[in-house]
């Protein structure tokens, strides 16, 4: 029985350790989570019962009592520490193999081998007792690390709260920012256009009392306008009126003039009939003779003038104008006008013929010196032309004459020479006709 029972103990011994060695080399060479230390607290909690169920078999036989009890089966955190069985199952299992070569010591060999098993326990329960302080340690650190973690969490939320704040405080610093700068700049804006709308507003007024000046301007323009438009129109009624009643004063004097040749023609047998500035002349030479004579400066003139105009056809050398003839006859034709208007105030009939001559012949001079540079020279001499014919060193004045051809004679006179003469003579010879 003993050497059946010491063979059974090896082969279980020898079993265990396979077991032991199998699952060894299954777990990894670095153990790193609860699973790996869960599987190898259950490897030695499973080796620990065999073990102890061994001995106490064999023990049982002998004489049973109630030594220790098995651990009870619990969760055993393991760490990486290498778990391997003592050096004394090998001791074991040699004082066994001895206990079966011997074959004669059966009693020997039952105790040798309970002590050995009684030990193997031993270390399996210090092996044990490490491990759960291991675990307890380990239990600690994993509460150490959960504490450590919760309170790097808190930390992490509340940087990351700070961070949002100074965030939020960072936008907001920029918001404000950037509202000054857009109120600074509305300001600005705001400030130039307020200063361009005065400076508007100054061109606005001054263009607007330029505007009232000048429509007052334009008023009091358009107000005399209309005066001298009604002024025009007016003096153009009059310019109608004088010249219809001119018109027909000139149709009563060509009826007059007509009337009169009629009466006083004389038959001319040699002398053919002169030009129109020439008549006037020898009907004033003839009238002068007839009363005072006339000047011998005059004379000459009037005979050279019709020398050069009627009698001679062919002479050598330039010959004078008429406007410059004109012009040296008319102040002699004012001087003896002066003398025939008194002779005709004495009632002499040749002085009235020669005053009439000396009309005709000073209107046709006129007329040659209307156009021509001399009518300037002769300023003074127009002047006293208007004058005598306009007053006259009688009572009645030349244009008031009872001779219409006279008055019609003095009234032209005095419209040519009414720019040389006073303004107060204009609307005598209007008055007169």
């Amino acid at each position: 029985m003993s050497n059946e029972s010491d063979s059974d103990l090896d082969e279980r011994i020898e079993i265990l350790k396979q077991k032991y060695l199998q699952r060894r080399k299954r777990a990894p060479d670095v153990w790193a989570g609860d699973g790996h230390r869960s599987d190898l607290c259950d490897a030695a909690g499973h080796t620990l019962r065999d073990i102890h169920r061994t001995p106490r078999a064999d023990m049982a036989e002998d004489e049973p009592s109630d030594e220790d009890d098995p651990p009870e089966e619990t969760n055993v955190f393991c760490t990486e520490t290498d778990v391997t069985l003592p050096s004394d199952l090998d001791l074991a299992r040699s004082s066994s193999s001895s206990a079966l070569n011997s074959r004669g010591t059966g009693i020997i060999v039952q105790s040798s081998s309970g002590a050995a098993a009684v030990h193997v326990y031993q270390e399996m329960l210090h092996i044990y007792e490490k491990l759960q302080a291991e675990r307890l340690s380990q239990q600690v650190w994993a509460a150490q690390l959960c504490e450590r973690e919760r309170d790097l969490q808190q930390r992490e939320t509340v940087f990351q709260q700070q961070q949002r704040s100074a965030h939020r405080l960072r936008v907001e610093q920029e918001l404000l920012r950037r509202v000054q700068n857009l109120q600074q700049q509305y300001q600005q804006e705001k400030s130039d256009l307020e200063t361009a709308l005065k400076q508007k507003t100054k061109e606005n007024k001054r263009m607007k009392a330029s505007f009232d000046s000048m429509k007052e301007l334009n008023d009091s323009m358009k107000k005399q306008l209309n005066e001298v438009s009604e002024q025009n129109r007016k003096l153009e009624c009059q310019s109608r009126k004088v010249q219809a009643r001119l018109e027909n004063l000139q149709r009563k004097y060509e009826c007059f003039t007509t009337h009169r040749s009629r009466e006083t023609a004389v038959p001319k047998a040699h002398d053919p009939k002169p030009s129109k500035p020439e008549k006037p002349a020898s009907n004033k030479a003839a009238g002068k003779a007839a009363a005072h004579g006339p000047s011998p400066r005059l004379l000459a003139l009037l005979l050279d003038w019709l020398v050069d105009g009627q009698l001679m056809e062919v002479r050598d050398g330039p010959r004078p104008s008429p406007q410059e003839r004109c012009a040296r006859v008319l102040p002699m034709l004012v001087e003896q006008l002066h003398g025939a208007s008194a002779a005709a105030a004495a009632l002499e009939p040749s002085a009235s013929l020669l005053l009439l001559s000396l009309l005709r012949c000073i209107y046709c001079c006129l007329l040659r010196l209307e156009h021509s540079s001399q009518h300037a020279v002769l300023t003074s001499t127009l002047r006293r032309l208007g004058e005598e014919v306009s007053r006259g060193s009688r009572v009645a004045p030349l244009f008031k004459s009872s001779c219409l051809h006279t008055r019609f004679l003095c009234s032209l006179i005095i419209i040519k020479t009414i720019s040389q003469g006073r303004s107060d003579l204009q609307h005598q010879p209007f008055s007169a006709l």
